[in-house]
């Protein structure tokens, strides 16, 4: 009786030349029945480099290959012919390892694959701090960029719900549905003002690294808001905040799992997500704040606050209760508020390396 052992302990098949001078394995008639392999099929299989030779794996059986067969694969594709009343495997003209072999990516792809899952904020609070944005406004006052980059600006003084509204559906995710549907755009999102910007700086011959940098942020951000749709994560949208007097706000608003289980011990079907809002500040230098609101279906909403600045801290334990009042007058049930006088713990990437949930073609 022959077994997958006894197929492996035969001598290599000879190397023969068959039409096309493409090579072959000609096999024992033993190692072909052991193999169970008929005329006219195709075999997938790998290729093992070891030191006393390259085998040849066929699910759990193998055969030990000739020197100068499949030189340099890893898996290969055969045919399986009879000639001369014996059985050959030869090489078939399209190989497993050629169409496993990436294509070589243009830049529009290496660009992607750079920036999805490498979400920062260096560039973006470097370029919409107030002193940056006053230069930029000053630089191009006589241009319809520099004018629409001073009516996009926000005040921290005057900040109302339609123009944060207005901010996320200007920042570029929703952009082809609104072409779709033929819905009129309102303004130009900050992503359009600083590419508008960027083309007029380098027509002037001044550097636009920075403004290079902050898009890429922008851009990245905007990824991953695309991939928390298509891929297997929670939803969840960013964009950025611009002011005028202030530095910038960056934003999340997203949906996830809710960890926690009712009385019962059990979470009934379509209760187990809660809304969120999130909050990244920079207040100056390396200090940033953080802030976290959650959201359950009873209009409960529970804060979590980071604040490293002493100044600030003192000023949001004093303002907690006003806080609670104003959430309450607006039909919300504060189940808690949390202030920490220190910086937020460094978050894991959303976004696995490795992880890919869209593909581009440009």
């Amino acid at each position: 009786m022959l077994t997958s052992e006894s197929i492996n302990m035969q001598p290599r098949p000879n190397l023969v030349y068959v039409e096309g001078g493409t090579s072959a394995l000609r096999l024992a008639p033993e190692q072909a029945r052991g193999l169970g392999l008929r005329e006219g099929q195709v075999i997938n299989a790998l290729v093992a480099n070891r030191p006393d030779g390259s085998v040849l794996l066929l699910g759990a059986k193998s055969l030990a290959l000739p020197p100068g067969f499949a030189t340099g694969q890893t898996a290969v594709s055969l045919l399986v012919s009879l000639v001369g009343g014996q059985m050959v495997l030869s090489l078939t003209d399209r190989q497993p390892n050629a169409q496993m072999k990436p294509r070589p990516q243009g830049a529009p792809q290496q660009r992607f694959n750079r920036l999805l899952g490498q979400i920062g904020s260096f560039h973006l609070s470097r370029q919409l701090n107030p002193d940056s944005l006053s230069r930029l406004i000053e630089q191009f006052a006589d241009s319809k960029e520099g004018q629409s980059l001073r009516e996009l600006l926000l005040s921290g003084r005057s900040l109302s719900p339609d123009q944060v509204k207005r901010s996320m559906e200007n920042s570029g995710l929703f952009l082809e549905n609104q072409l779709k549907s033929g819905q009129m755009i309102e303004g130009a999102g900050l992503k359009s003002i600083l590419l508008a910007i960027q083309r007029l700086m380098k027509a002037r011959h001044m550097d636009a690294s920075g403004i290079w940098g902050a898009i890429d942020e922008l851009e990245a951000r905007q990824l991953d808001s695309l991939s928390s749709v298509l891929g297997a994560r929670s939803f969840n949208l960013s964009w950025v905040l611009p002011f005028i007097d202030q530095m910038p706000v960056f934003l999340s608003l997203g949906k996830k799992a809710d960890d926690e289980a009712d009385e019962k011990g059990e979470q009934k079907a379509g209760e187990r997500s809660i809304w969120f809002v999130d909050l990244e500040i920079p207040v100056k230098d390396e200090v940033r704040c953080g802030a976290n609101l959650e959201f359950d279906k009873d209009n409960q909403v529970k804060i979590t606050a980071w604040i490293p600045h002493q100044e600030l801290f003192s000023l949001a334990v004093k303002h907690k209760e006003k806080l609670t009042d104003l959430l309450q007058q607006s039909g919300l049930s504060v189940l808690g508020a949390q202030f920490y006088p220190t910086r937020r713990a460094q978050r894991e990437p959303s976004i696995p390396p490795g992880f890919k949930g869209l593909e581009v073609s440009a």
